[in-house]
C-alpha cells in the first residue's frame, strides 16, 4: 500500500470515528435530558455548542417521535443555534417541516422560531398548516410568524405594512383564499381574544386590499362594480371602521348622498353639529343650556400604524354645534386626578401644545381632502392655529383663525369651550346640510403620552384623506 493510500485510509478512519464518537456524545446527552437535573442541564449547554458534523444526529434525534415534546424542544432549540452559527438550509427545512408536527407544544416553538428567523420559505407551510390547525396558542403564534415574516418598511417614519404578495405564489395560487375562509371562520368559533384579535388585524388587512380593487374599478368608470367590490370588502370585516368609511366615502362620491350619510352615521365616523339656539357663555363650562342640542361624542381610538382600530379606554365626550356663523366645540377629558396635568404652552402658536393635555381640530372646510385648518388648545385655554396643505404635520402658523377657548379645571375632570370663526376659515359660511371634513384628537400625557382620535386616520393624524364626516344639522 502506498503512503497516499494510507493516508487516505487512516483519514477517512479518523473521519468515521470522529462521527461515532459525536454521534455517541448526541445520543447520551438526549439521555441526560430525560434525567433533568444539573446533567440535564449540562447536556443543554453541550447541545447548543453542536458543530456541523453533529447535524445529522441531532436532525434524527429531533424528528424522533419516541422522545418526549420537554427533550425535543430542547434538541429544536439546538438546532436554531445551529443553523444561526452555520446557515445550514438543510436544518432550517427540518424546523419548517416542524410546523406541522404532532404535537402541539412543538407547533407553538417552531412557530415562534420561525417568527424570529423570518424565512420566506415558511411562509406556504404555516398558511397551511394555520388552515387546519385546532389550537389557539399555535394559530396565534402562526399569525405572529406570518406578519414577521411578511413585514415591510412603510412610507412614513415608525410605519409598516405587510406583504402580501408573499400568501400566494404561482406554485400555491389559492393559499390566500384559504387563509381568508380560515380567518373568517376562526370569527365563528368560541376561541381566545389574542386569536381573534390577530385574525381580525389579518381579516382587515386582506379586505383592504380587496377594497383598493374596488377604487381600480371606480377610476375605470364602472361604479356599479366599485360598490360590489367595496361592499363584498367590507362584509369581510363588518364591524371595521376603515372598510365602512371607504364604503360610505365610495357612495359620497357616487353622488349617493343618502346612503353614504346612513353608512358613515352606522359606523360612528358621521358627527353631527347641532344649531344651538343661543351663543353658549365661554367660561369653559358645558352645564351652559345652549349644548342641551349637542349629542356628545365619546368613542375615541387610539391613533395607531394598524388597520384595526382599537378603542381608546380613556373616557372623552366631544360636542359640536353651530350659532350665527361659528362653529362651537365643547370638550370634556376624564382623568383619575388633574393634578398633573401638562400645561407648557401658554402663549398662542407655541407648537410646545403638543406635548401638553389638550385637544387637536382638523377641518377640512371644502372637503378637498387636501387643505385643512388645524387648532390646538391645552387646559390653560391656550391655542395654537395653522392652515395645512397636503399631509405635512407643519402648517402656516401666519393664519388666524380668530379662535376664543376658555378652559376649567376640576377635581376628576378639566373641560374646554372653543368658538372657531367659519368665516376666517377660506371665508366659509355654514348652512343647514353642509359637509366639512372633520377630526378631533385627544392627547393624554399621565402615566404615558397617548393620542386617540374620533376618526382613525391609521398612523398618522395629519391625512385629511381619512378624516371622518361633518354634517351642520
Amino acid at each position: 500500500m502506498t503512503d497516499a493510500n494510507r493516508l487516505l485510509h487512516l483519514t477517512l478512519a479518523l473521519a468515521l470515528l470522529a462521527a461515532t464518537s459525536c454521534s455517541n456524545s448526541i445520543e447520551d446527552d438526549v439521555n441526560l435530558l430525560y434525567e433533568g437535573g444539573a446533567k440535564a442541564q449540562e447536556a443543554r449547554q453541550r447541545l447548543s455548542r453542536a458543530r456541523p458534523i453533529d447535524t445529522r444526529s441531532l436532525i434524527e434525534a429531533f424528528r424522533d417521535t419516541r422522545h418526549p415534546a420537554y427533550v425535543r424542544l430542547d434538541l429544536g432549540a439546538a438546532l436554531v443555534l445551529l443553523f444561526e452559527r452555520e446557515e445550514n438550509r438543510r436544518v432550517l427545512y427540518i424546523l419548517i417541516e416542524a410546523i406541522a408536527d404532532r404535537e402541539a407544544e412543538i407547533r407553538a416553538a417552531i412557530a415562534e422560531t420561525l417568527r424570529g428567523l423570518r424565512p420566506p420559505e415558511a411562509v406556504g407551510p404555516l398558511l397551511h398548516q394555520f388552515v387546519r390547525e385546532t389550537d389557539d396558542r399555535v394559530r396565534v403564534a402562526i399569525l405572529a410568524a406570518l406578519e414577521e415574516i411578511t413585514v415591510e418598511d412603510g412610507p412614513e417614519p415608525f410605519s409598516w405594512h405587510l406583504n402580501t404578495d408573499l400568501l400566494a405564489t404561482e406554485e400555491r395560487p389559492d393559499d390566500k383564499l384559504r387563509f381568508t375562509r380560515a380567518l373568517q371562520q376562526v370569527l365563528l368559533e368560541t376561541v381566545s381574544d389574542s386569536l381573534r384579535t390577530r385574525s381580525l388585524e389579518w381579516l382587515e388587512l386582506l379586505a383592504d386590499e380587496k377594497a383598493a380593487e374596488a377604487w381600480r374599478w371606480l377610476e375605470k368608470g364602472d361604479r356599479r362594480w366599485a360598490a360590489r367590490e367595496l361592499i363584498a370588502a367590507r362584509d369581510m370585516v363588518p364591524d371595521s371602521k376603515n372598510l365602512n368609511w371607504q364604503l360610505g366615502h365610495l357612495y359620497y362620491r357616487m353622488g349617493e348622498r343618502r346612503k353614504a350619510l346612513t353608512t358613515l352615521r352606522e359606523a360612528g365616523l358621521l358627527i353631527a353639529a347641532a344649531a344651538l339656539p343661543t351663543k353658549p357663555r365661554m367660561d369653559g363650562d358645558l352645564s351652559d343650556t345652549a349644548w342641551l342640542s349637542a349629542t356628545p361624542t365619546t368613542d375615541f381610538f387610539r391613533c395607531e400604524w394598524s388597520g384595526r382600530a382599537s378603542p381608546d379606554t380613556a373616557r372623552t365626550e366631544l360636542l359640536l354645534g353651530y350659532h350665527q356663523g361659528d362653529l362651537y366645540v365643547g370638550y370634556r377629558a376624564f382623568e383619575d386626578s388633574t393634578a398633573a396635568l401638562t400645561a407648557l404652552a401658554v402663549e398662542s402658536d407655541d407648537r410646545a401644545i403638543a406635548r401638553d393635555d389638550g385637544i387637536e381640530l382638523f377641518l377640512d372646510v371644502d372637503h378637498d381632502q387636501i387643505t385643512y385648518y388645524h387648532v390646538a388648545a391645552n387646559s390653560l385655554a391656550a391655542v395654537t392655529d395653522q392652515f395645512n396643505s397636503g399631509n405635512s404635520r407643519l402648517g402656516d402658523l401666519q393664519w388666524d383663525g380668530g379662535v376664543e377657548a376658555a378652559a376649567k379645571v376640576s377635581d376628576g375632570e378639566w373641560s374646554l369651550e372653543l368658538r372657531l370663526p367659519a368665516h376666517r376659515m377660506g371665508n366659509r359660511r355654514i348652512t343647514a346640510g353642509d359637509i366639512w371634513g372633520f377630526n378631533a384628537a385627544r392627547i393624554r400625557t399621565s402615566d404615558e403620552f397617548s393620542y386617540a382620535q374620533w376618526a382613525p386616520t391609521y398612523g398618522s393624524a395629519h391625512r385629511p384623506d381619512r378624516f371622518g364626516y361633518l354634517l351642520f344639522d
